[in-house]
């Protein structure tokens, strides 16, 4: 099954819908990126890929039915409860996954797997759970191997150093990758995007979204495109808190080549781990992230004059190379902490 395939199979499952509310200045963006180069196209989705220097209106998905955004909760989890799985799936909420207990199976390849978990209930009581043919572990992407490494599995050095005897001697934690984002923040004199003014959510409009017909609380949206390492979006905002002035953000969204780590640092389940994102960790992404700032504030420079646009951030008394170092942060999508390969079949959904 091709990605696009596996997209439009999981839409019309969940259905969804994009919502028809566009933000007053969406327009204005995207014709002044096309004035500085990029190509505008029409119908993009997740499951469209952008060339390279290609931008587009994005909208986020709503379900067809309630007008509201879907999530993991509300498109997996509540219908399988509800449905097919309502007599061989129990949801346990308020609890914490303390440990994986692993034993020792001469009868499989890896001659250990894990046979039960262990938990500390939300009155603070432990419990465990046994498992007649797997565990899947899906803690997210720093719960994951954090889990992983409180349960002995791990670089033994690390695990070591938090007090644990390693069990099984495993990269976990290791190599992780973050998408750094800086961005561009722009002041303008135009009225404020009526989907960010406060005056327009009225209780009518409120009634609107919660009857499932969309309206402005579902008008979440916001240009995006491509460029070389990375991508970019735009979204206008609330007003600026100093000035008061309507404000749109603008960023860039590397695709990371550097690597950083994850580590536990003792054998507490409630303490965080230790987290090195290496941003902009080598000097080709440091470039590339003044490449594309540079290209966004090319395009506020392409707005009509009477747009009032104006530059805040990064200042003009700050070179870029001293703003991304001291003003990029994690773009989401921190990844590669227990790295297991391909786990999902599209053609099985």
């Amino acid at each position: 099954m091709t990605v696009e395939a596996y997209f439009a199979k999981a839409a019309k499952v969940l259905q969804i819908s994009v919502p028809t509310i566009t933000a007053n200045y969406t327009q204005d963006w995207l014709d002044a990126a096309k004035r500085t180069g990029f190509e505008v196209i029409r119908g993009a989705t997740n499951s469209v890929p952008y060339e390279l220097d290609q931008v587009a209106e994005t909208n986020d998905a709503f379900d067809v039915n309630t007008g509201r955004r879907r999530d993991a909760c509300t498109a997996y989890l509540q219908p399988a409860l509800a449905g097919s799985c309502a007599k061989t799936l129990t949801l346990i909420q308020n609890a914490t996954v303390t440990k994986l207990v692993i034993d020792d199976d001469k009868n499989k390849i890896a001659k250990k797997s894990v046979s039960s978990i262990e938990y500390i209930q939300g009155d603070g009581t432990t419990a465990a759970i046994s498992a007649r043919l797997q565990v899947i572990l899906s803690a997210g992407p720093y719960g994951s191997p954090k889990l992983l490494q409180l349960s002995g599995i791990g670089p033994p050095s690390v695990l070591q150093a938090a007090g644990f005897e390693p069990v099984v001697d495993l990269p976990v934690g290791l190599g992780t990758q973050a998408r750094p984002v800086a961005v561009v923040a722009t002041l303008y004199t135009k009225p404020l995007d009526f989907t960010n003014d406060p005056s327009t959510l009225q209780e009518t409009a409120r009634q609107q979204f919660e009857r499932g017909e969309g309206g402005v609380y579902a008008a979440f949206n916001s240009a995006t495109g491509t460029v070389e390492q990375g991508y970019l979006a735009t979204l206008f905002s609330l007003p600026h808190a100093g000035s008061g002035l309507p404000l749109f953000i603008s960023s860039c969204v590397l695709n990371p080549t550097s690597r950083g780590n994850l580590t536990i640092v003792d054998a507490d389940p409630y303490t965080p781990p230790k987290v090195f994102q290496n941003l902009l960790g080598t000097q080709d992404e440091q470039e590339a992230m003044v490449t594309c700032l540079k290209r966004l504030r090319s395009v506020v420079s392409a707005f009509p004059d009477d747009f009032g646009a104006n530059v805040i951030q990064p200042s003009a008394q700050q070179s870029m190379e001293e703003y991304i170092l001291a003003g990029t942060s994690n773009g989401y999508h921190f990844v590669g902490g227990c790295a297991v390969g391909r786990v999902v079949n599209g053609d099985d959904f």
